[in-house]
Formats: structure tokens, C-alpha cells, sequence
């Protein structure tokens, strides 16, 4: 779309490719690096780095090569990166962007007579729980004996009370 759109590539009468996930690849760094840009990760012979760095570099990166003979490839990166932002910044504020796009790609691209659909495999709900649980604040004891099964059993073994204990205390940060 961004070739299609840019007067100064899509005159260029280059043709552009996209192949392969790494534009995905790259929403899921964007969204990680937002989320937490200060987590360090250590890179084989320049070692610990701060995850932000990492993600501004392949983003400079993108934008340099823009004009290459791969320039479609690096829109789409720059396309995941943008998602990935968005992502993360609109979850902390609880706007469920993956909802709007699943629904968007369900109504326009995969309901065509193919059957395939869309599903979230995990959403949090407030069903089977009552008016006292939700409204009852969550303690730091709580949370603590929350976080000891998960370190223990994982987070698959919460209930849906204790999953949206943890969620609502998150919230409240």
C-alpha cells in the first residue's frame, strides 16, 4: 500500500515483493520494546543491550534502505513496527486493536464462502463472577499468592477469579 501510495516509489517502476513473517517479527519486537524498552539482552560479541537500542537500530535501518531494490520489504517493516507501537500503546489503555482487526479481516477478506474465521483464544471475563469479587480491592497478599501458583503451576492453572485479580491490579498500577 505504502509503494502504491509514495509518489517517489510508485513511479519508480521497481517492482516490490513481500516474502516471509518479518514484518510480524518486527510488530512483536516494537511491541515488546514498548512495553518493556529497558530489558536487557545480551547479543553474541557486543553483549548486554538494552531492547530499545536493538529496535531503533533495525528501525534506522528500515528507513536508510528504504530506497534499495527491497524497499517494499522494509515498508512492511516499518508497516509491523507502526502495528506493534500501536499494539502496545493502545493495550495499556484497554482498546482492544486485535478485536477491530480480527473483525475488520473476518468481514472484508475471510468470510467469503471459505469458513474460516477468526478466534481469540484467550479473552478475560467477568462471567460466573460475583458483583462482591469485582468490586473487592486486590491486596498485595493476593497478588503474591497469585504470582507463587504461577511459579509454581503456570498461569494456565489460575482460576478466572484469580486471573482477573491479577488483571485488575494491573490495571490499577
Amino acid at each position: 500500500l505504502a509503494c502504491t501510495l509514495v509518489p517517489a516509489f510508485s513511479n519508480s517502476g521497481t517492482n516490490y515483493t513481500l516474502i516471509g513473517a518479518s514484518a510480524g517479527v518486527m510488530a512483536i519486537m516494537v511491541t515488546t520494546a514498548t512495553v518493556a524498552p529497558f530489558y536487557t539482552i545480551n547479543l553474541i560479541l557486543i553483549g548486554p543491550v538494552k531492547l530499545v537500542y536493538v529496535v531503533l537500530v533495525y528501525i534506522a535501518l528500515d528507513f536508510l534502505f528504504l530506497a534499495s531494490s527491497n524497499g517494499g520489504g522494509h515498508f512492511s517493516h516499518l508497516g509491523g513496527a507502526l502495528y506493534g507501537f500501536a499494539f502496545a500503546r493502545l493495550s495499556t489503555r484497554q482498546v482492544d486493536i486485535q478485536g477491530w482487526l480480527d473483525s475488520f479481516l473476518n468481514r472484508n477478506f475471510l468470510n467469503r464462502g471459505s469458513g474460516v474465521r477468526l478466534s481469540r483464544t484467550h479473552t478475560v471475563s467477568e462471567a460466573g463472577m460475583s458483583s462482591n469479587s469485582k468490586n473487592k480491592p486486590v491486596t498485595q497478599a493476593d497478588i503474591d499468592k497469585i504470582l507463587d501458583k504461577i511459579n509454581t503451576s503456570g498461569y494456565n492453572s489460575l482460576s478466572a477469579k484469580e486471573k482477573d485479580q491479577l488483571f485488575r491490579a494491573h490495571r490499577n498500577d
